[in-house]
């Protein structure tokens, strides 16, 4: 009885889990400043970086962790992507992979993917520095702005970016206490 119980539990949770939206859409403000644009476009950028290079590290090291944050940072580009056309601001998305409006995205897609190249320890380390941009950018621009909806989507990605901090850092620890799976 006890297992037919979990199982329904989870089944429930399962079909649940198909009617929750894949992007945030909150009707507060219908306007932004010009500042609160620029950040939503940065995050768009930032976004796109870290799924790119996420990717790049999963293929080249085929480690669960990049695989699971993928996801995670492909809904994130969305939330942002969702705002953008609320707000009726053009998408600097490039389909191309490495390609950035953003000479500065660029120039850190190519340095990252460089560094994490070398050993799986410095693709951790990468992610880690990807997390870290995030959450710093991140509080900058939830401490600059009063829109609801830019609260909420700036929240939900700062909540990912400390997880995603959590899981390369205990990955890194792992290096130390000599418990790496290379």
């Amino acid at each position: 009885m006890r297992h037919l119980t979990m199982i329904l539990g989870i089944f429930i949770v399962f079909i649940l889990s198909a009617f929750v939206p894949k992007t945030i859409y909150v009707t507060t403000n219908t306007s932004i400043s010009d500042d609160e644009k620029a950040g939503l476009i940065k995050m768009r950028e930032e976004e796109k970086l870290a799924f790119e290079v996420y990717t790049f590290m999963d293929q080249k090291w085929d480690h669960q962790v990049f695989k699971n944050i993928l996801q995670s940072e492909n809904r994130h580009g969305d939330f942002v992507k969702g705002l953008l056309e609320k707000y009726d601001i053009k998408d600097p998305y490039i389909q191309t992979k490495g390609k950035y409006v953003n000479a500065e995205m660029q120039k850190l897609y190519k340095e990252l993917t460089i560094k994490g190249s070398k050993s799986l320890k410095d693709a951790f380390i990468v992610g880690a520095i990807i997390e870290d941009m995030d959450i710093a950018d991140l509080d900058k621009l939830m401490a600059a702005t009063t829109n609801k909806d830019l609260l909420e989507v700036y929240d939900n990605l700062n909540r990912g970016s400390r997880n995603h901090m959590r899981a390369f850092s205990r990955q890194l620890d792992m290096f130390k206490i000599g418990r790496a799976h290379v």
